[in-house]
């Protein structure tokens, strides 16, 4: 069913340049849908941002209530939040298999956010997380 996006965004000049990217499951592959992105702007989106120090990437899990509501009814909104939770926790897994962080961020506004990736209607902001070296996020 795969009911769930993945986006990421980039604060800083590295490999992958600063901007919002949408990651292809099928393709394997990220898309870049914005360029570029501040953290001064992002924060004006996730307030949350704003007491942390550091963070290079920003993830941003999607999902799609309609695909998942086809299958499950009314039923299908928990399974997505649960799903969601799911590879939130496996985003903060792989960052400590890396000697990274990740922290799970819970101030944001989902419509501010959904509105900037041009996300479509039946798409929802789900959870938010800040990943970074050690020490610095």
């Amino acid at each position: 069913m795969q009911s769930l996006e993945l986006y990421l965004v980039t604060f800083e000049q590295s490999w992958l340049p600063s901007g919002a990217y949408h990651f292809d499951r099928a393709g394997n592959y990220l898309s870049q849908i914005v360029s570029p992105a501040s953290r001064a702007e992002w924060m004006t989106r996730v307030p949350s941002l704003a007491p942390i120090n550091g963070g290079a990437i920003l993830f941003v899990l999607v999902g799609d209530y309609d695909r998942v509501e086809a299958k499950y009814g009314a039923r299908g909104l928990r399974f997505l939040l649960i799903e969601a939770g799911h590879l939130a926790q496996n985003l903060c897994l792989l960052a400590s298999s890396l000697a990274l962080c990740a922290v799970p961020l819970g101030g944001f506004f989902e419509r501010e956010i959904a509105r900037h990736l041009a996300l479509p209607a039946s798409d929802e902001v789900l959870y938010v997380l800040l990943c970074g070296r050690l020490g610095t996020a």
